[in-house]
């Protein structure tokens, strides 16, 4: 059943209608995991967002929050300093981290080290 278009989409950026036709996905699958894409359009341009989709389609993954990021920030600034010769101790003392943090860093920073000992620096 056909009803009468009142709004003309001409009138609408891009973005806004990206933003509909990934909210119309998640009404359409009525799958929880689309909820929230249709706001992705708004951090990025429209060609990254169709890049993202084209890398990531069909993927579920979890976003780390700003303070995961921080925290590992932190266990890579250890890493750094103790190739500059400080202590774990002391570098974690640089950090100013709250000392409850200190074992999780601490496993952080096992993690980046075995990483980073096998990544293959580009020489660009």
């Amino acid at each position: 059943m056909a009803t009468k278009t009142s709004k003309d989409i001409s009138l609408l950026k891009n973005k806004d209608i990206y933003n509909i036709l990934l909210y119309a996905i998640y009404k359409c699958t009525n799958d929880p995991e689309y909820s929230v894409i249709s706001e992705l359009i708004y951090t990025m341009d429209e060609k990254s967002l169709l890049n993202f989709c084209s890398i990531f389609g069909g993927c579920t993954f979890k976003v780390p929050t700003i303070d995961e990021l921080k925290t590992y920030t932190n266990a890579l600034l250890v890493y750094q300093l103790m190739l500059e010769g400080k202590s774990f101790n002391e570098a974690f003392k640089l950090t100013g981290m709250n000392i409850k943090f200190k074992k999780q860093v601490a496993k952080i920073y096992t993690v980046l080290k075995d990483i980073i000992d096998e990544y293959e620096f580009r020489q660009d």
